[in-house]
């Protein structure tokens, strides 16, 4: 980000607080500074991708911060106006993760040349977010974490092997991609009762099978 575009942040920042005061003194009933705070976060964001579109260069790094602060600001407008209380922010916290991961999906798709790296928090965080609205919102339960947990490698799995579907380049995303879904395609047979302990006990050889298998991939791609 260059002065230039630190300035227009600046200068945004500044004309709102002058608005609101000039309204202020007016006598406009508005709301006060406790929910109208989010306004910062907001034309912070904005004037990053502002910054991002009318730049020369345009350097997709400022997309992260950009649109995560303007996702952020109005969430909590959210909360600070309505409809949202800062109680239901107990329910609704995945929504950052899940900002983040949208954030860095952008970056992904805008930036040239592309940055497979970006996958994995992009990917990740959206994954992330939904699995955990599922529960704070419903249909699932905390309560039934006992029987989800094999849910994270799963999603481990699925954000290395969406990274290297998006690129096809690093064949070694497939190694801890093919171990992550097995690991979680396994945990829930046994966690959902497809099959009883014993099968667990005595196959679990066939993850060793499996690392072995995905140790002789990463080691072709190396070379």
């Amino acid at each position: 980000m260059t002065r230039k575009h630190g300035g227009i942040i600046l200068g945004l920042i500044l004309i709102g607080i002058g608005l609101w005061f000039l309204a202020y003194n007016l006598g406009l009933d508005l709301p006060g500074i406790s929910a109208l705070w989010p306004i910062f976060p907001t034309l912070g964001g904005l004037a990053l991708l502002y910054a991002y579109l009318t730049g020369r260069e345009q350097d997709a790094g400022v997309l992260v911060p950009g649109i995560g602060g303007f996702l952020v600001g109005i969430f909590f407008f959210a909360i600070t106006l309505g409809p949202l209380s800062w109680g239901d922010l107990e329910e609704w916290w995945p929504i950052f993760p899940l900002i983040g991961g949208v954030a860095f999906l952008t970056m992904f798709v805008l930036s040239k040349p592309r940055d497979a790296g970006v996958l994995v928090p992009g990917i990740g965080g959206l994954l992330v977010g939904i699995f955990f609205l599922l529960i704070t919102l419903g249909p699932l339960r905390w309560s039934e974490m006992g029987s989800l947990w094999p849910a994270f490698p799963l999603i481990g799995g699925l954000t290395f092997f969406g990274a290297w579907l998006a690129s096809r380049q690093d064949v070694g995303l497939l190694v801890p991609a093919g171990l992550g879904v097995a690991v979680g395609i396994v945990g829930f047979v046994f966690t959902l009762g497809l099959l009883g302990a014993r099968v667990l006990t005595e196959g679990w050889p066939v993850l060793l099978i499996l690392i072995g298998l995905a140790v002789v991939v990463k080691s072709f791609a190396g070379k």
